[in-house]
């Protein structure tokens, strides 16, 4: 018993525009020209915590000083606040304003602390242990 097999097609069958088979679908469905078969592209990544912290300090807010009201980067009213409260005695603030300068590039420093500066910097320290 012999099987049959499927007619071969030719070549100028599978030419016809209206052909439907393997890699050939029906006219209605096939991709119109100019279409693409991601219309949105790939989405876009996560955003890392580092860019939108960057992104946002370097926004501008108000700020008040001696009267007048300026315009300045969130970043720059960051450093005013905590040098302010560093300089009315708030430890917390002293010890981050030092933390961040010793991590940047260094400064040099003209000449060494006197006695009564050292004795004034010793201060600070003690009275925030307690």
């Amino acid at each position: 018993m012999k099987i049959k097999r499927k007619e071969q097609k030719t070549t100028e069958e599978y030419k016809k525009p209206d052909y439907v088979g393997y890699k050939h679908p029906p006219v209605k469905y096939r991709w119109q020209k100019g279409q693409t078969g991601n219309p949105h592209g790939r989405p876009k990544k996560d955003e890392s915590f580092r860019a939108i912290a960057e992104r946002e300090l370097k926004k501008e807010v108000s700020l008040k000083e001696n009267g007048h009201i300026r315009r300045v980067s969130l970043k720059v009213a960051i450093v005013k606040r905590c040098l302010a409260d560093a300089a009315q005695g708030k430890i917390r603030n002293l010890e981050f304003i030092l933390k961040v300068l010793n991590q940047s590039s260094p400064v040099p420093v003209a000449e060494e602390l006197t006695a009564q500066e050292q004795e004034v910097w010793n201060s600070y320290f003690k009275e925030g242990e307690k």
